[in-house]
């Protein structure tokens, strides 16, 4: 059995269309090159910066972040492995190597890296869970929020973007009650640096507008 095939209990369900071969042979082969080690992600050394994107869909964002920083490493987390194997297939293309892939759920191995580990975390165009039933599914809650401070730098930077109102605004309420940043600033600009996904260009021809949030973390010495 492969290694992603381990990784990924839920494989078969994880894949949105069938994998071609290419794509086959960037997980099997290229994949290992760049998966994460939650025990090693600190050993770069202590003026690394560290960039975490949860969600990378097929990687457009992620992938060109990394080529225009490369003094960073960008850390990705992503279930589908379509977008898993896209990402590859970019980061070759563009000759990037300064990332590392989760390909699975962020909540298997985010918990397991140190804490004051990361400048910035980007949670781009998140799926909104529309019904109320499901809205507990919502990437950004009071739990999660907590361990992404956790895992920030102190003063290190939350950016959440979406084209939903009724998510964008919950995000918003959530993020200024948890108590664990300075401020959060709303804005249709996206942080510099940023590059459109497909997702958001995908919303602006449907008309949607995109907006974005910035949080900061406070000072506070975070613990479990």
């Amino acid at each position: 059995m492969s290694r992603e095939h381990k990784l990924n209990k839920s494989f078969s369900r994880r894949v949105g269309k069938s994998l071609s071969k290419l794509q086959g042979d960037l997980l099997a082969n290229s994949l290992p090159k760049y998966l994460l080690d939650p025990a090693s992600a600190s050993l770069r050394g202590m003026n690394t910066i560290y960039i975490a994107e949860i969600g990378i869909g097929m990687g457009d964002h992620f992938v060109a972040r990394a080529a225009l920083d490369p003094e960073a490493l960008h850390i990705g987390f992503e279930p589908y492995l379509n977008g898993v194997a896209n990402s590859l297939r970019l980061a070759e293309d563009m000759e990037v190597k300064n990332i590392l892939l989760w390909p699975d759920d962020m909540d298997l191995v985010f918990d397991k890296l140190p804490d004051n580990l990361f400048d910035e975390i980007y949670v781009l165009f998140p799926d909104p869970w529309p019904k109320l039933r499901h809205q507990k599914r919502r990437i950004i809650n009071s739990t999660r929020l907590r361990l992404f401070a956790q895992k920030l730098k102190p003063r290190g930077r939350l950016h959440f973007a979406s084209d939903i109102d009724h998510y964008f605004n919950s995000a918003q309420r959530e993020m200024q009650a948890c108590g664990y940043f300075e401020e959060v600033i709303a804005s249709e600009q996206p942080p510099l640096g940023y590059i459109k996904t497909r997702y958001n260009l995908k919303a602006e021809d449907e008309g949607r507008t995109s907006r974005f949030l910035c949080a900061r973390r406070s000072d506070l010495v975070l613990s479990c």
